[in-house]
């Protein structure tokens, strides 16, 4: 479908997949693809490579030359509005914006030849595996990575098509300013922390297994701090008087013109409730209207009247 050898959904492969397909016959099937390099794309067409390699006629790679009769889409916020607005359309995007999405997902085969999902599959398990497998995953975690993938792990329940997302730190450190270094070390002591893990559902990413998390704390280990880098405290749970610390990084601590802010908005509310809560009182106002009687209406008149004017 993507190298567009199959070209309508009423196809004979695909209706052979898929017996309960109902679409008018002939219907073009429209491939949306990156415009720009992307990881997704790399993924995807080095999983099909790998797995369709009899019949993936194209390149591989973070940007490929594809089909003219293809559309091009920019980001991943751009494929998915196309998939949205194009009635069978076909693309590729991370799991977690496309279940956002609410898309149909296509499930893939696995190397033990089950059709899964990323909903159904253990997105996890291919890590898991690749751990296991001698060559997948270097030893030495200052070696070439370029070539790692977790394409097509063995599993029942693996994920053909899963990428790790990676953090890249220069190993020595020892020139940086130790603050600096002592809340980057914080950053990725939580990352990979258990509480920092429970976070990756929120992005639409997934927990890294246990087994990863082993590796994480050992290649931490293997990078050189500057002298006077300090260990960070998390303040989750209020710390009287410690979560005010340098050392503290607190989702509770705020900046003055926060607290500020929120005072005035308190008295306001208070101001506001005592105004309405004052009895509202009504009074009358009387004007009297001095007029002139006199016929002469172009005489003028001394403030001092006698008593017998007519003028009152």
């Amino acid at each position: 479908i993507f190298s567009r050898q199959i070209k309508t959904w009423d196809h004979e492969d695909i209706k052979a997949a898929n017996p309960n397909l109902s679409v008018p016959a002939n219907t073009n099937i429209k491939v949306a693809h990156r415009k720009e390099g992307s990881s997704s794309t790399a993924g995807t067409t080095q999983y099909l490579k790998k797995a369709c390699s009899g019949s993936w006629n194209l390149e591989t790679g973070s940007s490929i030359d594809w089909p003219a009769d293809t559309f091009e889409v920019q980001g991943s916020g751009g494929m998915a509005d196309y998939i949205r607005e194009n009635t069978y359309a076909i693309g590729y995007l991370d799991a977690g914006h496309g279940q956002e999405e609410g898309f149909g997902e296509i499930a893939l085969e696995n190397k033990a030849g089950k059709s899964l999902t990323t909903r159904q599959a253990n997105i996890g398990d291919a890590a898991t595996v690749a751990l296991q497998t001698a060559g997948a995953i270097p030893d030495d975690p200052a070696a070439d990575w370029s070539a790692v993938n977790l394409y097509d792990m063995t599993g029942d329940n693996t994920w053909p098509i899963t990428l790790f997302s990676y953090i890249y730190v220069q190993q020595d450190l020892r020139k940086m300013d130790s603050m600096t270094a002592s809340l980057l070390k914080a950053f990725l002591e939580y990352v990979a922390s258990d509480r920092g893990q429970t976070l990756m559902g929120t992005y639409g990413f997934v927990p890294v297994p246990a087994a990863v998390k082993t590796k994480n704390e050992a290649t931490m280990t293997s990078i050189q701090f500057p002298v006077g880098t300090i260990d960070m405290t998390f303040e989750v749970d209020t710390m009287m008087g410690d979560g005010m610390k340098l050392d503290a990084i607190s989702a509770k601590r705020r900046s003055f013109a926060d607290v500020q802010q929120e005072t005035l908005l308190a008295e306001f509310e208070t101001a506001k409730v005592a105004a309405e809560a004052r009895p509202t009182v009504t009074t009358t106002t009387t004007t009297t209207v001095v007029t002139d009687n006199d016929d002469n209406e172009g005489d003028d008149h001394d403030d001092d009247h006698d008593d017998d004017d007519d003028d009152d």
